[in-house]
């Protein structure tokens, strides 16, 4: 098979030659498929089938948008609540102004004695009432009226609510109480726990009613220490502000981006525009393909029209021509 180069620059100029019947191949392409798309777009809007169809989409489209709008006001008013009740806490709680690498504790544990004691030669014993008297106690260091007791007295303007997160109780058993208060100072941690004392002595005598009992105290102590845990958890109630603030950013910004749905964009079909999308897309589909057609005749054709040609094909110079008739 002969074999010779193809000059692409000569290709396009037979091409551009008839760019004319490229442009009447568009446009006769064009009419087509743009007149095909009204006409379909027109039974379609006359179809009840088809209309019945559209409808159930809009209706289904309203129910979305509006149960995703009821959801989003229904979550920017929860956060709204969260954020209000979490700037309360940090602007207030005693416990996140404490420093977690200089934290001030003062531990003091007390021994309840009963004067309980099991007695060999009796058949039935005497009921232990040590626990009773120390959750009589527990309870007594969680109610109301021991928080406005350190209020008053240590003058600390807070909610009752904070001072339960620095005044801890603990039973150790045995009838040992522990009591541990943490605070900005070690003077008034101390503080602190002397009025918890005095409160314990000053309801003794209601829980004598239970049983008769000493309170007597067992270890003292006062120290400073690095709490990572208290850190940490500093940090994450800030963490939870800053993120519940992102977020209810973000929900307010879809609810003002959430768009109701048109009924008219559903229901009517914007026919002109089709007509004319259908219409640009035949015109360059037509031209497009005649183009190729004529870029195919070109290569595929064996006829030399004059001398160029011939050059460009054989390579061989022509040096005189003979005109038959």
């Amino acid at each position: 098979m002969e074999e010779y180069e193809i000059n692409l620059v000569e290709m396009f100029r037979v091409i551009f030659r008839k760019f004319g019947n490229c442009v009447i191949a568009g446009l006769l392409v064009a009419v087509t498929l743009g007149g095909y798309r009204g006409f379909d777009i027109y039974r379609t809007i006359n179809d009840p089938e088809l209309l019945a169809k559209a409808q159930a989409e809009y209706e289904k489209t309203i129910f979305d948008y509006e149960r995703e709008k009821e959801t989003l006001a229904r979550e920017i008013d929860i956060l709204n609540i969260r954020l209000v009740a979490l700037d309360e806490y940090l602007g207030n709680s005693v416990k996140m102004q404490l420093d977690p690498y200089s934290l001030c504790i003062s531990r003091n544990e007390y021994l309840i004695d009963t004067h309980y004691q099991v007695m060999p030669d009796k058949t039935y014993q005497d009921v232990d009432k040590t626990s009773t008297v120390v959750n009589t106690y527990r309870l007594m260091l969680s109610s109301s009226e021991f928080y406005k007791y350190i209020q008053e007295n240590m003058s600390i303007k807070t909610d009752e609510k904070y001072l339960s997160e620095i005044i801890k109780f603990s039973n150790l058993g045995n009838g040992i109480i522990s009591i541990e208060v943490e605070y900005l100072t070690e003077k008034d941690a101390k503080r602190i726990s002397e009025y918890v004392l005095d409160f314990i002595l000053m309801k003794k005598v209601l829980v004598d009613e239970i049983t008769e009992h000493d309170i007597s105290t067992y270890s003292t102590t006062l120290y400073s220490e690095v709490d990572e845990s208290l850190a940490t958890y500093q940090e994450s109630k800030i963490t939870s502000y800053q993120n519940m603030m992102y977020n209810l950013q973000e929900k307010e910004l879809d609810l003002l981006l959430l768009e109701e749905p048109d009924a008219e964009e559903i229901l009517d079909v914007p026919i002109i525009k089709e007509i004319i999308k259908f219409g640009i897309i035949g015109f360059l589909a037509g031209g497009v393909l005649l183009g190729m057609l004529f870029a195919f005749e070109y290569l595929f054709n064996t006829k030399v029209c004059n001398e160029k040609e011939f050059y460009d094909r054989y390579k061989v110079r022509v040096f005189g021509s003979v005109n038959v008739k």
